[in-house]
């Protein structure tokens, strides 16, 4: 990650993750396919947003995330992400 952050301008970054959150790549779980843009999302919030300093490439991220919200929330409330083990919520386990 670090390569591509050193080279790229804020926009560009945003650009490239932007494309990547709307046209997730998918793996086979099971039977069925599962796309990566939760994953992807995770790692937007997690590792680019909070470098940038370009607001319009903030501001295209998170409008860009925001259009995927209904489909990270599940219907009880709770934010759905990636659960690693080190980072499992709690609330699964009660």
């Amino acid at each position: 990650m670090e390569n591509l952050t050193e080279k790229a301008t804020n926009m560009e970054l945003a650009m490239y993750w932007a494309n990547e959150i709307d046209n997730p790549c998918e793996v086979k779980v099971g039977d069925v396919f599962e796309n990566l843009r939760k994953s992807y999302i995770n790692l937007v919030q997690r590792e680019i947003i909070p470098i940038l300093t370009n607001p319009y490439a903030i501001k295209l991220l998170e409008d860009t995330i925001k259009k995927y919200d209904k489909e990270l929330t599940h219907s009880d409330g709770l934010e759905k992400r990636d659960i690693w083990p080190l980072e499992a919520d709690p609330r699964i386990f009660m």
